[in-house]
């Protein structure tokens, strides 16, 4: 994939573009940010990455060095399982009815998408696999309606900082096998947590994806229990569900 950067003295966009795609007069075809998604855009990306100060030894200490130490290293990783056990508790929360904690839940669920991603790519690097595959169901299924990017919360970023910390260790290590397996555990239980939440919103086919994401991950612990009914039966669609409400003007 090819990047360019607008304005490098002062970044203010971005577009990238595919190798092999080119129009008629063999130019690269590039799209910006903005014409990707919506939620890709610099703006937004900027609004998801900002996040408060972390204390040492988190998330902003650790993007300016991996972590070596082997007790640290397994504490980061212990840090990302618990954001992802949190984010399953605030998704599974029966919010109804309260504004604030439903802003809260869906800025959460938004966030999810990228701790999956951290831990694909620190489990795989940057290859497909079924990580990946996996990682992209939950990024599917966490996505806000109309491509929208939520007010960001403290519990939000606490699930960016768990993904930040995990990219800064680079790659799972040979002796690692034991705390990425609890991790991956942790973000199973996050899709099905996922899963049920689109479902009681009547978003089934996001409900469909986190569903095949804990189907994916499933797979991948030793000794674990396939999906069950009860989980499976939330990414069900039912005929007589009702329809998405329609997209808001002006937008």
């Amino acid at each position: 994939m090819f990047v360019h950067i607008q304005h490098p003295d002062e970044i203010t966009g971005y577009a990238v573009a595919l190798p092999g795609d080119r129009d008629r007069q063999g130019v690269s075809v590039w799209y910006s940010g903005g014409r990707l998604a919506a939620d890709l855009s610099l703006p937004q990306l900027r609004r998801r990455w900002q996040a408060p100060t972390c204390p040492a030894g988190t998330a902003d200490s650790a993007d300016r060095q991996r972590l070596r130490d082997p007790a640290a290293r397994r504490q980061a990783v212990t840090t990302a399982t618990a954001a992802a056990v949190s984010a399953a508790e605030h998704l599974a929360a029966d919010v109804a009815g309260d504004p604030a904690r439903e802003q809260d839940q869906e800025a959460v669920a938004h966030a999810v998408g990228d701790l999956a991603a951290a831990v694909a790519h620190v489990l795989h690097g940057p290859d497909d696999g079924p990580m990946h595959t996996a990682s992209e169901r939950i990024a599917r299924a966490a996505r806000a309606r109309w491509a929208a990017t939520p007010h960001t919360t403290p519990a939000a970023e606490t699930v960016r900082a768990g993904a930040r910390i995990l990219l800064a260790l680079g790659r799972a290590g040979p002796g690692e096998a034991t705390d990425f397996a609890r991790l991956v555990e942790a973000l199973l239980r996050l899709a099905e947590a996922l899963a049920f939440l689109r479902a009681a919103q009547q978003r089934h086919i996001q409900a469909e994806a986190a569903v095949a994401a804990a189907r994916m991950l499933a797979t991948h612990i030793p000794g674990q229990s396939p999906v069950p009914p009860r989980v499976a039966h939330a990414g069900a669609r039912s005929p007589a569900r009702s329809a998405l409400p329609p997209r808001p003007r002006g937008r």
